[in-house]
């Protein structure tokens, strides 16, 4: 039997195309992903559990990477999870 904890992983992304991108990516890799279409999702998502790692697109609806990623921070208890900030260009 396997006890080793699940890598996860928050994606804060708006695009589509993107989302499914990272979803597929992130099965070949057996990684659990959650998705969060803007910041104030990905605030609320990052209130509710704990993960890993942290994709963050700065250019976002409703809470842009930038402000959510300082709500996160300000959540967390002295254990931060790393949160990589990513853009796009269209």
């Amino acid at each position: 039997m396997n006890n080793t904890k699940k890598f996860k992983l928050l994606v804060a992304e708006d695009e589509t195309i993107c989302q499914m991108a990272l979803k597929n990516f992130s099965k070949k890799l057996n990684v659990d992903i959650d998705i969060a279409g803007n910041g104030a999702i990905a605030l609320d998502k990052a209130k509710s559990s704990d993960y890993d790692l942290v994709f963050m697109d700065m250019f976002m609806p409703e809470l842009d990477g930038r402000k959510a990623t300082e709500e996160i921070r300000k959540l967390q208890n002295g254990s931060k999870f790393i949160i990589i900030a990513l853009s796009a260009c269209n």
